[in-house]
């Protein structure tokens, strides 16, 4: 097993690209305090598009502040 770090910035995304040719799953991290999706998310989402690949965890950071902001741990989720 190996991990691949991805980043959403674009300087990096080409080579998140190749490196997707050898993944058969995805976890995809948001913060859930903020918007989603973010457009580095939605870019993500397109290479894994492009890449085949059917299996997705999500993970969401920050519940603890997003439970104080009424709502938008849920909006997150959604």
């Amino acid at each position: 097993m190996s991990f691949v770090d991805c980043p959403g910035h674009d300087e990096y995304f080409q080579r998140m690209i190749s490196g997707g040719s050898v993944m058969d799953m995805a976890m995809l991290m948001v913060a859930a305090d903020i918007h989603c999706p973010q457009p580095s998310t939605s870019s993500h989402l397109v290479a894994m598009r492009l890449r085949n690949l059917k299996k997705l965890v999500v993970v969401q950071s920050k519940i603890d502040i997003a439970l104080k902001l009424n709502g938008r741990a849920e909006e997150s989720y959604e």
